[in-house]
């Protein structure tokens, strides 16, 4: 049972970020559609998903690059060699959950809160499908991929009821860019590490490639003609431009 809790707790590294987004997105755009409308709310909406770009995918991806150190740090013998296999997989199916959260607030703001339903239900019914028919064969690796399949079809079944329920904004292209250049540098920096597990190691890998990646997304914003303090400073607030 401690084994679990501390598998848990590792898988939380992303989950807590995704709780901030839900807890901190939710309020505020409901608060800016009553108060200033929609396009209001799409602008929130935007921020939103600036969140998810600058923060939560690069933490998926450095994750992935350094899980045999994070399992080495959280986890117990019996779960590190598995653990940096199957990271991949979970980290995609939490993404996808994220996702699935951030498209459901345009549920909400069309008063279509039954429509979220249908979504999650989707997502529970092929998880629990697929761990029937894929644990008793493949173990952790049936469990892991029944979530990302589960996961994928309720953001897929979202995205398909979302037309014609809410206008939801498409991602602010600049920070969109700025993201995935800023991930690919911090990625180019953990690869070579990739296999390294002394546990000192993690004080100069994990906090050199946050530096790496917000520099470079700060460079792109600015060399763009964007404010990046200005947006960082808005990512809850709707003034990201």
């Amino acid at each position: 049972a401690p084994e679990r809790y501390r598998v848990y707790l590792f898988m939380n590294l992303l989950g807590v970020p995704m709780a901030v987004m839900q807890l901190a997105g939710y309020p505020l755009t409901i608060s800016a559609l009553t108060e200033h409308g929609t396009q209001a709310a799409q602008e929130q909406l935007r921020a939103v998903g600036a969140f998810m770009v600058l923060i939560m995918l690069p933490e998926a991806v450095g994750m992935v690059l350094i899980g045999p150190l994070l399992a080495e740090i959280f986890l117990g013998a019996e779960y590190r060699p598995l653990m940096p296999a199957l990271l991949p997989i979970l980290v995609c199916a939490t993404m996808l959950k994220a996702l699935i959260s951030y498209l459901n607030y345009g549920f909400f703001l069309a008063a279509r809160t039954d429509i979220t339903l249908i979504s999650i239900a989707a997502a529970a019914a092929a998880n629990l499908a697929l761990n029937l028919v894929l644990i008793p064969r493949y173990g952790p690796w049936g469990a892991a991929i029944a979530s990302l399949v589960g996961f994928g079809t309720g953001f897929v079944v979202a995205a398909i009821k979302m037309k014609g329920v809410f206008a939801f904004p498409l991602p602010d292209p600049i920070v969109l860019l700025a993201g995935i250049v800023g991930v690919g540098a911090m990625a180019l920096w953990l690869w070579p590490f990739y296999g390294v597990i002394t546990l000192s190691a993690a004080l100069y890998i994990i906090p050199v490639a946050i530096l790496i990646d917000f520099g470079v997304v700060f460079l792109v914003l600015y060399v763009t003609g964007r404010k990046p303090f200005v947006l960082l400073r808005g990512l809850w607030g709707g003034q990201s431009k």
